[in-house]
């Protein structure tokens, strides 16, 4: 019987105490706000626009750049899609800062073959790597970290993600042999 007392204390003293730890930046949601810059562009055209999500008052010297691109099976989307706006808001809130950007998009035909998917995956690979090169040129505007640079997405913008992170050109190119 005395054991069960020390365990509810015990649960009681942690739960009391869970309030007070520290949060932490990059993690926990610690900025109340956060600025947003729309229409940037990072290469000419509507495919090359992207919004910039960064902590109000954070006084960081270098921050870690998330590159979020938006889902929409290489055919269809933009940086404007909510779900892309709402992790953007989110990880701005943690201390990123964040790039809702477009990319180059395909033929908007419904065909959804294979070269087609390797071909238009082959072009929004394209864009995304001309976005991390002009966020690495443009790295002291907005106090990013070019060492800590994070590409992420849904659906397709998922896939752009891994395959600008892993593939090559010539990689790409040879599924179309």
């Amino acid at each position: 019987m005395q054991l069960k007392k020390y365990k509810i204390l015990l649960v009681a003293l942690c739960c009391a105490a869970a309030p007070t730890i520290a949060q932490m930046r990059y993690k926990d949601m610690i900025f109340p706000e956060f600025v947003t810059e729309k229409n940037l562009s990072y290469s000419e055209g509507r495919q090359g626009l992207f919004d910039l999500y960064r902590p109000k008052s954070d006084s960081a010297a270098q921050r870690p750049l998330m590159i979020w691109m938006h889902g929409g099976g290489f055919k269809f989307g933009s940086k404007d899609a909510s779900g892309t706006r709402l992790w953007c808001e989110t990880f701005a809130r943690r201390g990123y800062v964040c790039a809702a950007i477009n990319y180059r998009l395909g033929k908007k035909n419904l065909s959804f073959t294979f070269t087609d998917l390797v071909n238009n995956c082959f072009q929004g690979v394209q864009g995304v790597r001309k976005a991390i090169a002009f966020f690495k040129a443009n790295a002291v505007r907005w106090n990013i970290d070019t060492t800590r640079i994070i590409l992420a997405g849904n659906s397709a913008g998922g896939m752009l993600a891994l395959q600008t992170a892993y593939s090559t050109d010539a990689g790409l190119k040879a599924l179309l042999d």
